[in-house]
């Protein structure tokens, strides 16, 4: 599926020339919800994950989803101020002025590991404050998954920096469209499968995409060599499944 496809954009908003990327219709859209959560849990299986946390505000949402798919805790990551009990907090520069992030002083405790997540990634200086904030608390962010990067504004190489992993929903879902169509058993793909594998292993998901590709076209030839091609429907869901799971 086409997650960018479901990604409404919107000119002229908040103010002109600002190209808005309204996920609401995303969210809207059961079948691409639950595979951009899906894409940005997958880079992440098999890892310790303790808790999940979400910048405000349409980063709670993914982010909580991605939570329950993890099964940990969800952490809030809020402005300045809008949180009731006790917190800590961690200044960032804006344009003009500057702006603050606070945490629940008990929201994240020391060792554990945090999965960061929001809908987009811009400049990145809310989710490098969320980083440092994380860590000031004595969490360990593992690493960073955002539905939309906007490469132009450099704001993955600013997390990158930092040492962070970041995955992007939209960039994982290269491998997907290319297995579909080996296991269904278009030979020209698997060249092309090759070319995908060099390409993604560069990037900071790439391995998990490499892996998957290796496996379908394993599985397919395993398929053919026991003369089982025609139960391929099955197998294409099994396939399929464990891109994005």
């Amino acid at each position: 599926m086409d997650i960018k496809s479901v990604i409404r954009t919107i000119p002229d908003y908040p103010k002109p020339g600002i190209m808005f990327r309204d996920v609401t219709t995303l969210l809207g859209n059961a079948r691409a919800f639950r595979t951009t959560v899906d894409l940005l849990v997958q880079p992440y299986a098999g890892l310790r994950i303790d808790k999940v946390a979400g910048i405000e505000a349409r980063g709670f949402i993914i982010a909580g989803a991605v939570a329950h798919q993890l099964s940990v805790g969800f952490v809030p990551v809020r402005k300045k101020g809008k949180l009731p009990w006790k917190t800590i907090g961690q200044t960032y520069d804006l344009e003009y002025g500057t702006d603050t992030v606070e945490i629940h002083e008990d929201a994240v405790l020391k060792g554990e590991s945090v999965l960061l997540v929001d809908d987009l990634i811009a400049t990145g200086g809310t989710a490098e404050a969320a980083i440092k904030l994380i860590e000031k608390a004595g969490g360990n962010v593992v690493g960073c998954s955002f539905i939309i990067d906007l490469p132009e504004l450099k704001g993955r190489k600013r997390l990158e920096k930092l040492g962070k992993k970041i995955s992007v929903a939209v960039i994982v879902l290269i491998a997907v469209i290319f297995v579909i169509y080996t296991l269904r058993g278009h030979e020209i793909f698997d060249g092309v499968l090759v070319a995908i594998s060099l390409a993604v292993a560069a990037i900071p998901e790439g391995l998990p995409a490499v892996v998957t590709i290796a496996l379908a076209l394993g599985v397919k030839r395993m398929v053919k060599r026991n003369a089982l091609i025609r139960k391929l429907p099955a197998i294409e869901t099994l396939g399929s499944t464990s891109v994005i799971c």
